[in-house]
């Protein structure tokens, strides 16, 4: 301990010295330091942390299983009430098991009224997530009866928004949906699933509706026994669907069962994007420990002779590789200490910046865990750097170092090769880690030339959702009312209504079959769509065969239908589908194909557009709709006017999630964005320490080979010769370490694929342009040293030597 206590003393010593190398080192560790923490801060919260629930690790999803389809998400469908009960009735490997369904209410009040994300649960949601209310109580089975469930329970953050924490709430009523229901308890602080929900009412099934089987709506989560394991659950209930399968042909053929981990299903969306930024991170750090190995090595050449006195006077070379690591050491925790200030305020930019859509993100936050990782991380990284600098310099030559000139001669030469491979190593991380970012903004950019479909300028959308009070026709009534007050308004090009807004995340897959089929005919599947007349003009939709929905397809006349272009090329590919009549979900009236309108990207930029129909909402009403407004101006201007229309045929019913659609779509991309962000914050990161690094090794060769550049000149070499010669060096450690980057990256970037659009990971134009600016960047960093270096006075050289 005294041993270590002395050579802490004498790095502090050293360390007061030389204030500017001390301050180069800590600055480049703590941006490596700084930004891998704040990155792992937020891995820990989304990827590694446990879900805030009882016995996390033993939870999952349960979905049902479209085996028949290859559309996005028919892995992971709703659940129909029926084969729930018997998934619940018949595993031997699931201790509990628990339904609910996600929608919105309309909660009424002293303020306007407010749509409120609801979710009707069952009573045994909450004991197998392990939550109590810090007020009141849960559900019991008796609520789960219809007649008994107008009960509520209310999220922290909505009873501290809206109610001011009144610990006087349980027991009061409030009105939802112009029904009453009574608060029976408030849940603690972060409870969160389904995520975004902010009030629970009991899951009541009627008898009806638990005998059904061809209606998907509710989504399931269960708990695994102690004495199961995954693969055992998953293999139960393949076996349980094949025998509803069995029993139930007619609503369960081609019907399987998806198991998935509840954390895995939470962060699936997110963890790719993750991992590569904490990869590219990593690569950051090791790049800033090479360029303090490099700035030691440099140090070390003026500090032969004093190690070589050291080791003439009895001490051993472990003695001197141990003095030489408690610097390093020292250093790194001083780098440490200033990327964990700047780790504080990178996670804080990190929670503003970051997109609404990563899970658990706002748990991201410096705690003990965190102030470990840095700790650790900071020692790991003092090791690193530090080992080969004190292997090299505890082992000089002592006849040459403890010569007078030895030190200034050659006393850094053999530090050289060192060095150079140093630099190569920091240009090939660099080379990874800009390329990768170089493909991640190309992909980007090509995302945002992809055609949607749509045309969102000046295009507005909000949500409105009508209490259980409107039956059919009064619901057909207030949106077509409605519709047409909106279109009256000053400004207003066209308005119109849809089930589901594109990238909005909602989906409906709806079988069908083609008029003449029986139905033991297998059963085709398209997404489904309810629209109002006029949606497609306010939403830019393009007419491309056919016609749109007219004033003439209302209740009572023959039902019509709106397909897609995907739909017409996957189902009838060489023929006319107008006039086609198609029956949807065995229903007893066919609908009759009247138009095929362009396609749009419902479920992202990035995906494949696939069959879908659309219905008239005068055929088909729906209560919950998304209104959409083109103006002809600002869309955000008629906003006001807009409400007061809604009051005026309701005064209760309120309106969410007003947005414009280029909002809408930007928030589709919100995540990609993030990452990309972040990537090329880090590529700059890495750029800049490249150019110190490449700046700093020519900076010290020049020094140490001043008296050989002297000579030079002396013997005839022009100063055009000693610059083209230094330059030369500098582009032969460039080129080298270009070459090891390109063939790493055609490796680590291939993990990539998944977050690449139109881009593949070995894209040519990326490479090369990624590697034409390092040696730009490398000619800059080098030609100061070299300059200086041919601006040599040969006697002053020969003289300084």
């Amino acid at each position: 301990m005294e041993t270590l206590l002395q050579d802490l003393r004498y790095s502090y010593r050293l360390m007061l010295k030389q204030p500017a190398f001390s301050l180069l080192v800590v600055i480049a560790l703590s941006l490596g330091i700084g930004a891998n923490t704040a990155i792992f801060s937020v891995v820990n919260a989304v990827l590694l942390r446990p879900l805030p629930y009882k016995e996390p690790d033993r939870l999952v999803r349960v979905w049902e299983k479209d085996e028949r389809s290859s559309q996005p998400g028919s892995d992971q469908s709703e659940v129909s009430p029926a084969n729930f009960i018997d998934w619940r009735d018949q595993s031997q490997t699931l201790a509990e098991m628990a339904a609910f369904g996600v929608g919105s209410v309309a909660l009424a009040g002293s303020d306007e009224p407010e749509e409120v994300n609801a979710s009707n649960a069952s009573a045994s949601l909450f004991p197998l997530l392990g939550v109590e209310p810090i007020l009141g109580r849960i559900f019991v089975t008796e609520e789960e009866q219809p007649g008994h469930n107008t009960v509520v329970l209310m999220s922290n953050s909505l009873w501290q928004r809206r109610f001011g924490s009144d610990p006087n709430l349980v027991g009061q009523t409030l009105v939802l949906d112009n029904r009453s229901f009574t608060v029976i308890g408030i849940m603690p602080p972060g409870f969160d699933f389904p995520r975004n929900t902010e009030l629970w009412t009991p899951l009541a099934l009627n008898a009806g509706q638990q005998a059904t089987r061809g209606a998907r709506f509710l989504e399931v989560i269960a708990r695994i026994k102690p004495s199961m394991a995954l693969t055992q659950v998953r293999a139960e209930m393949d076996i349980i669907a094949r025998q509803l399968e069995a029993q139930y042909p007619a609503a369960n053929t081609g019907s399987g069962v998806t198991v998935i981990p509840l954390l895995e299903q939470e962060v699936a969306q997110t963890r790719p994007a993750l991992l590569v930024l904490l990869g590219a991170v990593g690569f950051v750090l090791l790049i800033a420990c090479a360029n303090a190995a490099n700035l030691f090595l440099a140090r070390a050449t003026t500090r032969q002779h004093e190690i070589a006195v050291r080791l003439a006077l009895g001490a051993s070379r472990l003695r001197i590789i141990r003095q030489l690591l408690t610097e390093s050491v020292l250093l790194a925790m001083l780098g440490g200490s200033l990327g964990l200030l700047l780790s504080m305020w990178g996670i804080s930019a990190l929670l503003r910046l970051g997109p609404s859509n990563i899970p658990r993100l706002n748990e991201a936050r410096l705690d003990a865990r965190m102030l470990l990782f840095t700790l650790a991380l900071s020692f790991v990284t003092g090791i690193i750097f530090g080992l080969v600098p004190a292997l090299q310099s505890s082992k000089p030559d002592l006849n040459e170092a403890l010569k007078e000139g030895g030190r200034r001669s050659t006393g850094g030469i053999k530090h050289n090769r060192m060095r150079r491979v140093l630099i190569v190593s920091e240009i090939a991380l660099s080379v990874v880690v800009l390329i990768g970012a170089g493909l991640m903004i190309k992909g980007f950019l090509r995302l945002l030339e992809v055609n949607s479909g749509l045309k969102p300028k000046n295009v507005l959308t909000m949500k409105v959702k009508l209490h259980s009070g409107y039956d059919p026709q009064r619901t057909r009534a207030f949106y077509q009312q409605l519709i047409e007050r909106i279109e009256a308004i000053p400004g207003v090009d066209a308005a119109g209504a849809t089930f589901m807004l594109p990238l909005g995340g909602d989906n409906r897959i709806y079988g069908f079959r083609k008029e003449g089929y029986s139905t033991e005919d297998p059963t085709e599947k398209a997404n489904f769509r309810v629209v109002t007349k006029n949606y497609f003009h306010a939403i830019g939709t393009t007419l491309m065969h056919g016609r749109e929905f007219a004033d003439t397809d209302n209740d009572g006349k023959p039902l019509v239908l709106v397909i897609n272009e995907s739909m017409a090329r996957r189902f009838w590919p060489y023929e006319d589908p107008i006039g086609r009549r198609l029956i949807i979900r065995n229903g007893p009236i066919p609908h009759e194909i009247v138009g095929v309108v362009t396609d749009v990207k419902h479920f992202g930029l990035e995906k494949t557009a696939e069959p879908e129909m659309y219905v008239s909402h005068a055929q088909f009403p729906a209560g919950a709709m998304a209104v959409v407004v083109h103006t002809t101006s600002d869309p955000l201007s008629v906003v006001g006017a807009i409400k007061n229309q809604v009051k005026a045929l309701d005064k209760n019913q309120p309106i969410a999630s007003i947005k414009t659609m280029e909002q809408i779509i930007a928030d589709s991309l919100s995540q990609r964005r993030f990452t990309i962000l972040l990537l090329s914050l880090f590529a700059g990161i890495a750029l800049v320490l490249v150019v110190v690094g490449i700046y700093g090794v020519i900076a010290c060769t020049v020094a140490q080979r001043t008296r050989e550049i002297g000579i030079r000149m002396s013997l005839g070499a022009q100063r055009s010769d000693v610059f083209r010669m230094i330059m030369g060096q500098a582009m032969v450690l460039a080129f080298v370490g270009i070459g090891l980057g390109l063939a790493a990256a055609l490796a680590v970037t291939r993990v990539m694929s998944s977050l690449l659009y139109g881009v593949n990971s070995y894209d040519a134009t990326t490479y090369i342009s990624i590697s034409v600016m390092l040696v730009m960047v490398a000619l800059a960093a080098s030609y100061f040293p070299a300059r200086r270096g041919a601006k040599v006075d040969p006697m002053v050289a020969m003289r300084h030597e």
